[in-house]
């Protein structure tokens, strides 16, 4: 998939240490001053991480028949798509029925039954940071990294609780509809 041009850890180092000497503030956070720390030492690509290929399955079996006075017809479906962001899914299973009875030579009676289920999961998608996993994908800072180096466990903040990690995000707090 394409990919947004994004910093990776030392650009991004690089580019926050001078704006805040150009806006003369003091550069103070631990993930700039102290690079080589293991929680510091990443450099992520949230887009890699976040993005996968989107597949597509559909299954489909029909059985019809009949004779002259009655008709049948029964469909089964089953798609199941994976979108572009992990954490994210979408199932759908249908079912179709068609049945006519001929009464007499003029008058004809039918039944049509149509059931379909739609299983879908997304990601939370807020205006901040904090909340959405799409805009997190390139805002996250790439010095951070997902995981915990100690315990290898998904965090669910990065750097002093300053951003959300948008893999949390979009596989702790899934929003399913069914």
């Amino acid at each position: 998939s394409r990919h947004i041009d994004v910093m990776n850890s030392r650009q991004f180092r690089e580019a926050y240490t001078d704006a805040r000497i150009n806006a003369g503030l003091e550069v103070d956070r631990a993930w700039v001053t102290n690079p080589t720390h293991p929680y510091y030492a990443n450099s992520t690509d949230w887009q890699s991480l976040m993005y996968r290929p989107a597949y597509q399955t559909k299954n489909d079996i029909s059985i019809s028949g009949g004779s002259r006075e009655f008709s049948y017809g029964v469909s089964l479906g089953y798609r199941d798509s994976q979108p572009i962001i992990v954490g994210t899914s979408h199932r759908q299973y249908s079912i179709r029925t068609n049945f006519t009875y001929k009464l007499t030579k003029w008058l004809s009676a039918g039944t049509k039954v149509f059931y379909s289920r739609t299983d879908y999961t997304r990601v939370m998608t807020g205006q901040s940071n904090m909340s959405s996993a799409i805009r997190g994908i390139v805002s996250a800072p790439p010095v951070f990294s997902p995981y915990d180096y100690e315990t290898g466990e998904l965090v669910n903040s990065l750097g002093a609780n300053e951003f959300r990690n948008p893999l949390a995000i979009a596989t702790k707090y899934p929003i399913t509809f069914n």
